[in-house]
């Protein structure tokens, strides 16, 4: 399998897991093409209706005329934001099990493959979830004369680097970062398994940090302008277990 480099995982050259050098490399046929003929596994489907249904929620809002429309839009997309993130790290969390057992049974037992194609849907999905971002960030600039209550500037620089936050340098990518340990030839069982329990602990911080991200948001009104910020914390979640 030829892999490329995404944007955000040429920041990890180096895994973490191993404390060697190597290329963080991403598919060249890309999962949308893929998927034409090949549909998702059936819970990484419903993941992916999930954040269909944010991206329509998200032009609703656009579209909507006045704040009370948004307000009442934004709250299906705040809900379905906060179950899709659970969705999310629940798959990632489920194909680093199957990983664990692969690397406990020196390669005998259990499969990468659950890891390989939840990494696909992931980097799908953080080209998406950055096009959804973007367009809460256009929506918030075309409000103009609009202060959201409460003003945190100190809150709003924060959320401008929310990414990089979530991503540092030697760690970005995780589930790549495990796949690409786990899948060298020949197959290291110690270093598979090392880089899965890291993966195991950099994913609960990820998904600890997205949900510090959310919460930190609950005071913002209206909810609409809520929404909006809240993006940026499941986009960041995204690119992070990607």
């Amino acid at each position: 399998m030829k892999l490329r480099p995404s944007a955000f995982a040429l920041v990890a050259l180096t895994l973490a897991a191993t404390g060697t050098s190597a290329a963080i490399a991403r598919r060249d046929d890309t999962p949308t093409a893929d998927r034409q003929t090949k549909p998702w596994p059936a819970a990484l489907a419903k993941v992916d209706t999930q954040l269909r249904t944010i991206e329509a929620g998200v032009e609703r809002m656009r579209a909507a005329k006045t704040d009370a429309e948004r307000d009442a839009i934004a709250a299906g997309v705040e809900a379905e934001q906060k179950r899709y993130a659970a969705a999310l790290y629940g798959q990632y969390s489920a194909a680093l099990r199957t990983t664990s057992g692969f690397a406990s049974s020196k390669g005998k037992a259990g499969s990468l493959e659950p890891l390989r194609v939840f990494e696909e849907l992931a980097q799908a999905h953080e080209k998406r979830l950055k096009a959804v971002e973007t367009k809460a960030k256009a929506l918030r600039g075309g409000a103009i004369g609009f202060v959201p209550t409460p003003i945190d500037r100190s809150q709003q620089d924060v959320m401008s680097r929310v990414a990089g936050f979530f991503i540092p340098s030697a760690n970005a990518a995780i589930a790549l970062s495990v796949y690409n340990v786990c899948n060298r030839k020949p197959f290291n069982a110690a270093a598979c398994a090392t880089a899965t329990a890291q993966g195991v602990s950099q994913g609960n911080a990820a998904y600890a940090t997205y949900n510090s991200c959310w919460a930190k948001q609950e005071g913002v009104r209206p909810r609409w302008w809520r929404a909006t910020l809240r993006a940026a914390c499941a986009t960041a979640l995204g690119v992070r277990l990607a």
